[in-house]
């Protein structure tokens, strides 16, 4: 996933030419260090995604989350069960509120996210360059029961 860039522009990130072993074990390292961390794999056990909640208050009771499938997985109700499972987990660590950013022109995620529900609560205009523009990001929000 690291590898592809598209994907990573979609996922706000700034991906590198060629990710190597070191580098992909650095990451996993930063979102474990900050955060919680899901792979997704398949029966194969081949990362086929992840689900990670970070920036994570503790007192405040709330904190940012993100999924992501490899292209080849969504549409098969996916999406859905990593949104459980980050819901799930935001809830054992008995937060109260659940934030994200989406790139504005991401529909489908944008779709997965009103439908498990989420809503937006602002626009950060021109907010991430992907190298060739600049992409609009939305600000979405929910509390948790």
């Amino acid at each position: 996933m690291r590898a592809d860039r598209a994907l990573q522009h979609m996922l706000l990130a700034y991906p590198e030419d060629q990710p190597d072993e070191v580098e992909v074990e650095r990451w996993l390292t930063r979102r474990e260090q900050h955060g919680e961390l899901r792979v997704l794999t398949d029966a194969r056990d081949v990362c086929v995604g992840f689900a990670q909640l970070h920036n994570i208050h503790m007192r405040g009771g709330h904190a940012m989350m993100a999924i992501a499938l490899t292209p080849a997985m969504r549409g098969q109700g996916l999406g859905h069960k990593a949104m459980r499972l980050i819901h799930d987990l935001a809830s054992a660590m008995e937060l109260r509120k659940l934030m994200l950013e989406v790139r504005a022109d991401n529909a489908p995620a944008i779709a997965l996210y009103l439908s498990t529900g989420y809503r937006a609560v602002g626009t950060l205009v021109a907010h991430y360059d992907d190298g060739d523009m600049l992409h609009d990001v939305i600000v979405m929000e929910r509390m948790l029961p």
